[in-house]
């Protein structure tokens, strides 16, 4: 891969839906994204631009009508069936849920969930994969005393951690997140969306974060795309976007983002 290739590329991709009447919806129109490594990039609009679509199309889950998706330089985009399971058994893309009490097994341990995906590729015996469980935990700021724990006895920061830990078992080289923090409160969104900070720092890992919440995005992204009625409106590093919004729904999405948004702008740096 040259030296210059970001881990994730996303060219002209357009993605369209067949409703039940037989119409046709465009969700997806000509979107270009560049994700490089270690590197956080938010992707933001309000509820139905497109995000979550975006999410699948990156993630093989849905089939898009046009353009393309490359990963570390290859295009992914229409992988068949058996090459797309075996780029998800590599592991090199993880996704994290927007809430990880829906996403992880309730009779599952958070070592159980964290080792799923190691004992499906039959990577490791128990004891190795206990082990990596641990390191994971402790990776995500968890007490690996807390590995035999079920997620109804986590807090909601906990499960997120678990569910990150969980992603990271396979040593991706993209962490996808969709609405990582919204189920969270203020505290353990602060804490969640500086874990991602210091796994981009400590990992080198490319994050795209899926989001509505500008302040979250203030905090964390380097870079930010605008998403709106399917098509990317605005691109650039973060404090460029949301200080000198260069389109009018930019704009009206910082008017709408609660007053704490100009305090974390002020901390980026110029």
């Amino acid at each position: 891969m040259p030296a210059d290739e970001p881990v994730l590329r996303v060219d002209d991709l357009g993605v369209t839906y067949r409703a039940p009447d037989g119409t046709r919806h465009r969700v997806l129109d000509g979107v270009h994204l560049s994700v490089p490594a270690a590197t956080v990039t938010g992707v933001i609009g309000e509820t139905g631009s497109g995000k979550t679509t975006l999410a699948r199309a990156v993630l093989g889950l849905v089939t898009p009508t046009a353009g393309s998706v490359h990963l570390d330089g290859r295009d992914i985009t229409r992988l068949g069936h058996r090459a797309r399971r075996a780029l998800r058994r590599q592991g090199t893309i993880q996704y994290v849920f927007q809430d990880p009490l829906r996403s992880l097994d309730p009779d599952l341990t958070a070592a159980e969930s964290i080792t799923e995906g190691l004992a499906v590729r039959r990577e490791g015996d128990a004891a190795g994969r206990a082990a990596r469980a641990a390191e994971l935990l402790d990776l995500v700021g968890l007490d690996p005393a807390l590995a035999d724990r079920t997620p109804g006895r986590l807090s909601g920061g906990q499960r997120q951690r678990v569910a990150i830990a969980r992603a990271l078992a396979t040593r991706p080289r993209l962490l996808v997140c969709d609405e990582p923090v919204s189920a969270l409160d203020a505290s353990g969104r602060a804490q969640i969306l500086a874990l991602l900070g210091r796994l981009r720092d400590e990992l080198g890992l490319a994050v795209t974060v899926i989001s509505h919440d500008l302040p979250s995005m203030a905090e964390v992204a380097d870079r930010v795309a605008v998403l709106h009625e399917g098509r990317i409106v605005e691109e650039g590093p973060t404090r460029q976007v949301l200080t000198h919004a260069a389109h009018p729904y930019t704009e009206l999405l910082l008017d709408a983002a609660p007053r704490t948004l100009k305090a974390r702008l002020a901390r980026l740096p110029a």
